[in-house]
């Protein structure tokens, strides 16, 4: 009984010695693939891709600051161009064309004599609404005169030489504007003959005479 009760205690001892060697085994094996595992997981937060995308995103906003600067500078040079543009008055069938002429402030105006005998260009006031300003000025055949007009209103004038009735001009500078007719808007074609009847002779009026 004492031999059988040996045998068996040894029997426990050893298979108990066998079964802790395995056992540990399969625990190291738990770690390692643990661990594995975690590096795994490292892998994925090495691949920081959020950071290119950003400085991707970057690019095209300073593409778009460009673009608007650009589109500020042609708005200036659009500005930058609006200047007072000249206007020419033709002397030409004995009469002034156009007859009325509107401008800016600041603008010269140059009458042209296309006719084969002389003009004058006078200033006058035929309304009450009219400015008073200052000119006499002689136009030979081809040849012209300037004034520049500085304030806004309106000024009259006519050729002395073939009479209001007959040539008869306005420039109305900057928002002016003139409802009553002028002298020579009525085509009237008596007017010349009087004036030069009234310059003085007959001999005086002959070479404007046509």
């Amino acid at each position: 009984m004492v031999s059988s009760s040996m045998d068996r205690r040894r029997f426990l001892v050893a298979t108990t010695a066998f079964t802790f060697p395995v056992a540990a085994g399969c625990i190291g094996g738990d770690d390692s693939g643990g661990s594995s595992e975690g590096g795994d997981g490292n892998d994925g937060d090495d691949g920081s891709g959020g950071t290119e995308t950003t400085t991707t995103t970057a690019a095209p906003t300073e593409g778009e600051d460009t673009t608007g600067a650009g589109g500020g500078n042609e708005t200036t040079a659009g500005t930058a161009d609006r200047t007072a543009a000249g206007t020419t008055v033709t002397m030409t069938d004995t009469a002034f064309d156009p007859i009325r002429a509107s401008v800016d402030p600041g603008t010269t105006v140059e009458w042209t004599n296309e006719d084969g005998f002389a003009h004058d260009v006078t200033s006058t006031q035929f309304h009450d609404s009219a400015a008073q300003w200052d000119m006499s000025e002689e136009v030979p055949n081809g040849g012209n005169v300037t004034h520049t007009f500085d304030s806004e209103g309106i000024y009259e004038y006519y050729c002395t030489i073939h009479g209001e009735s007959t040539m008869c001009g306005v420039v109305l500078v900057g928002g002016s504007s003139l409802d009553e007719t002028l002298p020579c808007e009525g085509g009237d074609e008596g007017g010349n003959e009087t004036t030069t009847g009234g310059g003085g002779g007959g001999g005086d009026g002959g070479p404007y005479s046509y």
